[in-house]
Order: C-alpha cells, then sequence, then structure tokens
C-alpha cells in the first residue's frame, strides 16, 4: 500500500507514513496531479508523526509509493502550523513536485527565430541548467511537438522563470505536455505531443462512478477573428528593445482594407465574440488570411469537462490497472448521454481513504455540431422512453438495484480503509512457510521459494558492521521481484553503545542501497544470541536499546523493530522486550526438521525458530523454519 518518505538534502529518508505501522501515520494526505501542471502533495501530520519538526521549505524531500511504485517525489513548499480549540497541535505541509525547480531559474532576454521547437526547448533548458544546483537540472529527452515550417519566432523576457517561459512560448501556442522522468539519480524531461493511452478500467454508472458533474464551456469561442502575423518593424523602433507595442502585418491589404474576417454562422449562434490570433513567422498577407480562414473553420465552440468521483477498482482487483492521469478511460453514463472514451486530465489521490479519490475527465474540444449533438444526448437521456411513465420508473429502478454495487465496493473499501487506520492490512486466512536465509543457503531459487507456500521470507543482511552478507543483495532483490513479502534481520556484534549506533546505520543503509523507493521490508529483526559488548553480558540491554533508538532516528518504529533472542541466553541479557514489535526466539529440541520434534522456547514469544533443517523448493540444503506466529505478529507483518 502507500508510504511516505521524508528527508533532508544530505539525509538518509525517514518513513513518516505507513499502512503497516499504527504509530508512523498522517492524519490527511492528497497527491494531486493535472497534465501540464507541477504535481502537488499536502499532508497533515501530528506531533507524534516523524515529520512534524522535520519538514523544511526546498530542502526537505518527499516521496509517495504505492507498493513501490513512486506516485510522487518532490519538496516541501510551505508549512502552516495550527491549534484547535481543545489544543490539539497539527501541521499542514504543502509539498510541490520535482518540475517545480523550473521556477528556480529565469531566462535571458532574447530574440529567438529560425529555430525549431526543439533547439528552443533545449536553449531555454541550458539556461535553466546553468542556474540552479546539480539535483534540479533537467537533460532534455524527446521533443516530438513541430512546427509546420520547424522554425518559430519568439522572444524572451528576463522577469518570466523557465517553467512559465515554456508553457507561454512553447505549450500555449503549439500545444504539448511536458512528462518528467527519472532515471537512476538523473530527471529527463520529454516535450511531446498529447499521447493517447487507453486504460482497461470503464467509469460506469451501477459500476463504480459515486458522482458525475459535467462542464461546458464556450467562452473561448471567437465569431470575428483579427489574424496577425510577423511584427512590421519601423525604422524609429529597430532599438526599442521590445516588439510590445510595434505593429505587425495585417490581412487589410488583400481583404478590401478589412483587418477582420467573420464567421456568420457563428455569429448567427453566439453574436460578435472578437478575437485576435498571431501567427509570428508569418510575412505574407495572403498565408496570413488562409490561416485565419483555416482558424475559424477547424475552431471548436466548446470543452467540455467531467468532475468523477469514481472508485479506483485496482485497489481491491489486483488484475486492474490503476487510474493513471493522461489515460484515456471509457466513461458510461446513461442518463447524461455520455459513452465515449475521453481523457483523465487530472486526478487527486487520497493516500488516508482511498474512497475521496477522484478523476478530472475532459477538456475535450467540441464542435459546433458536437456541442449541438451533445445537447440532444442529454436531452434524450432525460427523456428516455416517455411513452410510458412505468418504464421510465422502472428503468430507474433497475440502476438503483445495480448501484447497490457501488455501495457494496464502497462499504469493502472503507472497510479497508479503516483496517489500514488500525495499522493492519486483512489478516491472511492462511499462513503458509515462514523461513529465514543468508549467504549459507547459496543461490535461490526465489520463483521457486514463493511457490512453495512461503509467506515470509527474513533475509540476512549483515552479521556486524564488518561483514556484509554476500548473498543479501540477490536475496533481497529476488524475493521482490517474486512477489513475496519479506523482513530483513542483522547478527548483534557491538562492543560499544556507540558502535551499536553505526552498526545499526549500517543495517538500513545496506538495505536501502538496494530497495530505496521499492518495497520496504515489513520489518527489521536484531539477532541477538551472544553476549558481545565487550564481553559484558549486563551491558547488552544498554547496547541493544542504543541500536533501537538509532533505527528510530532513521525512520523505523519500535513496531518495525524484531528481536531475535537466543532461549538459552534470554534471563541473562534481561532486555526491554516490551519495546519492539515481536520477539523471536529459536528452539530445536531434536532438530530434525520437523515440528513434531521441536520444542517450544520457555519465554514469551511472537514467533518460534523450530529447526534449522527445513526444506524448501528452491533452496538447495537446509534452511531455518518458523512457526506459530502470535496475533500481534499476523497483525503487523503478515
Amino acid at each position: 500500500m502507500y508510504q511516505v518518505t521524508l528527508r533532508q538534502l544530505d539525509g538518509q529518508p525517514i518513513v513518516i507514513h505507513s499502512a503497516y505501522v499504527d504509530t508512523v501515520k498522517l492524519t490527511e494526505a492528497k497527491i494531486t496531479k493535472a497534465v501540464n501542471s507541477i504535481e502537488k502533495f499536502e499532508f497533515t501530520c501530528t506531533p507524534e508523526n516523524p515529520a512534524y519538526d522535520s519538514c523544511h521549505p526546498f530542502t526537505s524531500m518527499v516521496e509517495v509509493t504505492k507498493d513501490g511504485t513512486v506516485l510522487f517525489r518532490g519538496r516541501v513548499l510551505k508549512v502552516d502550523s495550527s491549534m484547535d480549540t481543545n489544543g490539539k497541535l497539527t501541521k499542514d505541509v504543502t509539498c510541490e513536485g520535482e518540475l517545480a525547480y523550473l521556477h528556480d531559474s529565469y531566462q535571458n532576454y532574447g530574440k529567438w527565430q529560425n529555430i525549431s521547437p526543439a533547439d528552443f526547448f533545449k536553449r531555454l533548458i541550458d539556461v535553466h541548467n546553468s542556474q540552479v544546483e546539480p539535483y534540479k537540472r533537467f537533460t532534455v529527452g524527446t521533443v516530438t511537438v513541430t512546427d509546420p515550417n520547424n522554425s518559430i519566432y519568439r522572444y524572451t523576457a528576463e522577469e518570466t522563470s523557465t517553467f512559465d517561459t515554456i508553457t507561454d512560448k512553447l505549450i500555449k501556442r503549439m500545444g504539448g505536455e511536458l512528462q518528467l522522468t527519472r532515471r537512476g539519480d538523473d530527471l529527463y524531461l520529454d516535450y511531446v505531443k498529447a499521447p493517447v493511452k487507453y486504460g482497461k478500467q470503464t467509469i460506469a454508472l451501477t459500476r463504480n462512478i459515486r458522482s458525475l458533474k459535467q462542464s461546458v464551456d464556450a467562452s473561448e469561442i471567437i465569431t470575428v477573428l483579427k489574424p496577425l502575423g510577423k511584427t512590421q518593424q519601423t525604422q524609429s523602433q529597430e532599438n526599442a528593445g521590445t516588439d510590445a507595442s510595434q505593429p505587425r502585418l495585417t490581412i487589410a491589404s488583400v481583404n478590401g482594407g478589412n483587418k477582420w474576417l467573420r464567421d456568420e454562422a457563428k455569429i448567427r449562434e453566439f453574436g460578435i465574440q472578437s478575437g485576435v490570433q498571431t501567427w509570428d513567422d508569418v510575412t505574407d498577407a495572403n498565408n496570413l488570411i488562409r490561416k485565419g480562414r483555416e482558424f475559424l473553420a477547424s475552431q471548436k465552440t466548446a470543452t467540455v469537462q467531467y468532475q468523477v468521483e469514481a472508485i479506483d477498482l485496482a485497489l481491491i482487483d489486483k488484475t486492474v490497472d490503476d487510474f493513471e492521469c493522461g489515460t484515456y478511460y471509457r466513461v458510461i453514463n446513461p442518463v447524461m448521454g455520455v459513452d465515449e472514451y475521453l481523457r483523465a486530465v487530472g486526478q487527486t489521490i487520497d493516500i488516508v481513504d482511498v474512497t475521496r479519490s477522484t478523476l478530472t475527465i475532459g477538456d475535450r474540444m467540441l464542435s459546433q455540431e458536437e456541442l449541438t449533438l451533445q445537447a440532444k444526448k442529454e436531452i434524450l437521456a432525460s427523456q428516455t422512453d416517455r411513452q410510458s411513465i412505468i418504464d421510465f420508473e422502472h428503468h430507474f429502478a433497475d440502476l438503483d438495484a445495480e448501484s447497490e454495487e457501488v455501495k457494496k465496493i464502497i462499504a469493502d473499501l472503507q472497510k479497508q480503509v479503516e483496517a489500514l487506520k488500525n495499522q493492519t492490512n486483512p489478516r491472511p486466512t492462511h499462513i503458509g512457510k515462514i523461513i529465514d536465509v543468508s549467504e549459507w543457503q547459496g543461490s535461490i531459487d526465489w520463483p521457486a521459494v514463493i511457490a512453495d507456500d512461503t509467506t515470509l521470507s527474513i533475509i540476512r543482511v549483515q552479521d556486524g558492521s564488518s561483514h556484509q552478507d554476500l548473498k543479501y543483495m540477490e536475496n533481497i532483490q529476488g524475493v521482490i521481484n517474486a512477489g513475496g513479502r519479506y523482513a530483513v534481520y542483522a547478527y548483534f556484534r557491538a562492543v560499544s553503545t556507540a558502535d551499536a549506533q553505526v552498526e545499526a546505520q549500517d543495517f538500513y543503509d545496506r538495505v536501502q542501497r538496494v530497495v530505496a523507493g521499492k518495497q520496504q521490508p515489513v520489518f527489521y529483526a536484531l539477532d541477538i544470541e551472544s553476549i558481545e559488548m565487550s564481553g559484558s553480558a549486563s551491558a547488552m540491554r544498554g547496547g541493544v536499546e542504543a541500536y533501537m533508538n538509532k533505527l528510530n532516528s532513521l525512520g523505523i518504529p519500535d513496531s518495525q523493530i524484531v528481536l531475535y533472542i537466543a532461549n538459552h541466553l534470554y534471563d541473562t541479557f534481561s532486555l526491554n522486550v516490551a519495546r519492539p514489535g515481536a520477539i523471536w526466539i529459536p528452539s530445536y529440541g531434536i532438530n530434525d526438521g520437523t515440528l513434531a520434534g521441536s520444542q517450544k522456547p520457555s519465554h514469551p514469544y511472537d514467533l518460534h525458530q523450530y529447526t534449522s533443517k527445513g526444506a524448501v523448493k528452491g533452496i538447495a540444503g537446509n534452511v531455518d523454519m518458523n512457526t506459530d506466529p502470535s496475533d500481534r505478529f499476523k497483525q503487523l507483518y503478515l
């Protein structure tokens, strides 16, 4: 499910929201996306959350993932503190996506002509890159937006940011969209024609539509047009420094002295609505009047947009793709006369209450004929079966009955939301094998392991700071790729509390080196089965506390830490067993690979390691096996 991490520019990420840990949750959190807009992430946290005192404008970086897939990556923009009438403290944090880095640079004054859109775009990005820190720089990727002559004419101003310059000089005039991708540590920025991608989900009444609002906007219609061409520079204006007040080419010389073109049909429909269109690259009046007539003939009359509250069925059906901004979906609402593929041009993702997520569908341009047809469809839909009022009532009775399916989906989603708020996923009805592995198991066939009914794999990362498990990277990547659930563990070898903190840092860093931005482990386990701390058993408690404190500072709460404690040294260590999320104890008995031949631990436990001679498909030789997870262990980790 959803996870949110926060890091400072020179620091390590800490978890500030987890679906699995009750103590690490945001009270409100929502991502807002829109085509050609900078993404936004807003969240609210309380003083108990690690983010409360760690959010700093422009230098704190935030990442939101869902099952390892990055949904948002950006920086903190502003932080607002508040206290309600009951004295409850909260902070509201607004973050902006990485595309906002284009607001951190300003363009130079320039006059650009005889240059292609691709070269002009690259020049703008080069200016941006020259002004900002390395992590804010972009590499120009694919540019597919073109001009008919592959030559544009533009001015750039010193007081305009790079983002606003790209929006005004390219996107508003030529169309196209900015698309940002990350490849390793590098940001790639594409400027492309709007892609056509069709989603597999259908948004339909009686299935997953909660509400649908239609807006039709004809305010941009032009019925009387003044076409303008290239600036006609006069001798007195050659050194003026700007084209703001200079006259432009008009069609008067080829239109009987009249600078205006009229669309009589649209004037009868909408009256006189005057407007201007400029073509900077046109220097001939005949070409200009042709472009003006083409504009009026092809002009769309209105934009139609739908604000949809639709349930994302991917949340309860893993075979269905998630909703994605920029994708086309089939929208069906017979009551409003809608049945067509429409593009999702905006999206909100509520990661705390998924039932409040919405899509904005549309911004599709309508011609006059399409606008008239749209109105007729709505009239027909609203008058369905006028010949029989009884049939009309039956029709809506059927819709109402079918809408029970939607109500059931909403109810199921709300149950899942409540389950997440209570820190747990629904408990599995079946729990398979729980194993722990290290380099001693050699190369592991992880798809075979997972297929052999393995519910949880606990992977060793290190034996103290000095020995990195030789197979841990391969094992973590393998279990993730195979779709398995996993945890990690490290053998405790610290000789002092300071050394314990170093070990904890190394443990965390080594894990994140493999899984940053991917599926995180369900817990970090500390393997304590020998007397360390320079041979002082009495110092073991302090060393383990220091280790856990360090993990806490890195964003790993106590509920996500498990202590593996040797059964025969349990009393000697006298550890604070009330602090971690679970206690894991080995007790083998005759150690013959069977549960029947084992002996239960003599101390309270949440997980029993019952043999070191188990067998699992995909692993050659013996493997440690575990059983009898407590309700607490199931609730937190399975």
